[in-house]
């Protein structure tokens, strides 16, 4: 038995497991078509979750410095993986920019200090201020 395939548009909703109607010696038979498989679900939202907060991700780096890192890994008794987040983190807040610029400010004071804080400056504020209200251009 012979079999040819009638040329026909697929119809929507539908995929063709095969032709849909097969001309025979024994005449035309008609083939139904299967409904096209179920769209992917989605995951469950835990593994989202899970998938983004360990990434996976590819670098090219020289042979010596792989090597480097090897053996740092070995000697700190840490997996390469591990050596390298940490190192990324450590790099990522030493070049972090403070966002509050208010917050910087008074770091530098702490470290060094208010300005005019010692006694010279003390009395030299006290003092440009009795020059000034002496010559009468002090505020009115």
């Amino acid at each position: 038995m012979k079999a040819y395939r009638c040329r026909r548009p697929r119809s929507r909703g539908f995929t063709r497991a095969g032709p849909s109607v097969i001309a025979t010696s024994a005449g035309l038979v008609r083939r139904a078509l299967a409904p096209r498989a179920a769209p992917l679900t989605l995951a469950p939202r835990w593994y989202y979750r899970l998938y983004s907060s360990a990434m996976k991700t590819a670098i090219s780096l020289p042979d010596e410095l792989s090597a480097a890192i090897d053996a740092c890994a070995r000697e700190l008794k840490m997996t390469r993986s591990g050596l390298l987040a940490q190192a990324a983190r450590e790099f990522v807040a030493r070049r972090r920019r403070d966002p509050d610029p208010t917050e910087a400010w008074n770091r530098v004071i702490d470290r060094g200090g208010q300005p005019g804080d010692d006694p010279a400056a003390r009395a030299f504020r006290r003092r440009t201020k009795a020059v000034v209200r002496a010559s009468g251009r002090g505020r009115r």
